[in-house]
């Protein structure tokens, strides 16, 4: 889990240095360059003369820039977006009519979030309530793809990595038996560390974000994991002696879903997610359905 854990961070390093954050309109007038933020809509119309029309809203105000030019005219109107950049001449170009901004663009965001997690319909002897120590880290957003709906939300598909540590606390561990899984307890005289489960995950989050202004946004969906790994560790003291005890392959459902709400502020966030989907395939594990809830931080 290590080297998948170093590969990723790896490659949200690479990724990262080749994006950028902001969309910008620019438009270059007899050597006076004005650039916009953001522009909600920019429409350029060819033909005898070239006229440009930029509207956008920057920190809550509204505006407009009309500029008219006529074909020997040396002004340029400049687009950047994430990785792409062009410049459209306003002389001799064809199919130079733009109708609004671009809809559609790869994001690179990687997203850290550390949370606590508990869980809902525990079957006997599950304990897995907030506050035992169970937690998750996520890296989410490692790329992804965006499609603006309106000026202020979108709809996006964006790929991360999840892993969860599911901690039972008090006199009773994890224990594996063949295919196998269930809740038992310590020998007797024990001093006990802990027990817990943990799993690595694929995950496809498909969500619906809203941007209330530049700086406050929120996002719903639902997340689907690919549940790739787990195993359980087990340590305790006996008679002096220590004893880490370590099963591979647990038979955990290969395929969940969890529901998820998140609130952004610049680049902090919360988080919160809960799953009707059991961890375990039911035939070979106890019942619990996890929820998580915690803070994230956008790179």
């Amino acid at each position: 889990m290590k080297k998948v854990f170093l590969a990723a961070l790896m490659l949200v390093s690479t990724l990262t240095a080749t994006a950028q954050n902001e969309k910008k309109s620019t438009v270059i007038e007899n050597g006076n360059e004005t650039t916009f933020i953001y522009p909600a809509k920019v429409i350029v119309n060819k033909g005898a003369t070239t006229t440009v029309k930029i509207t956008g809203e920057t920190d809550g105000t509204e505006y407009t820039y009309d500029i008219t030019q006529g074909e020997n005219s040396k002004a340029l109107y400049k687009e950047t977006d994430t990785n792409w950049d062009f410049t459209i001449p306003f002389v001799n170009k064809k199919n130079t009519s733009l109708s609004g901004q671009q809809r559609g663009r790869f994001i690179i965001d990687p997203t850290f979030g550390f949370g606590l997690i508990g869980a809902t319909e525990q079957g006997s002897n599950v304990d897995l309530s907030f506050g035992n120590g169970s937690f998750e880290y996520i890296l989410d957003r490692i790329v992804g793809f965006e499609y603006k709906t309106t000026r202020k939300s979108h709809v996006g598909l964006t790929f991360g990595l999840d892993w969860r540590n599911y901690k039972m606390i008090g006199n009773n561990r994890w224990m594996k038996n063949g295919d196998n899984t269930f809740i038992a307890g310590y020998p007797e005289g024990a001093d006990i560390d802990y027990s817990r489960l943990r799993t690595l995950s694929l995950t496809l989050s498909f969500m619906y974000g809203y941007d209330f202004n530049r700086y406050v946004n929120m996002k719903v969906g639902p997340v689907v994991s690919f549940n790739t790994r787990s195993n359980i560790k087990t340590c305790y003291t006996l008679n002096g002696e220590s004893f880490k005890e370590k099963d591979k392959e647990i038979n955990i459902t290969p395929v969940t879903v969890d529901f998820r709400a998140e609130l952004n502020f610049r680049f902090v966030g919360l988080y919160f997610k809960y799953s009707p989907c059991n961890v375990f395939n039911t035939n070979f594990g106890p019942a619990f359905k996890p929820m998580s809830a915690g803070l994230q931080f956008s790179f």
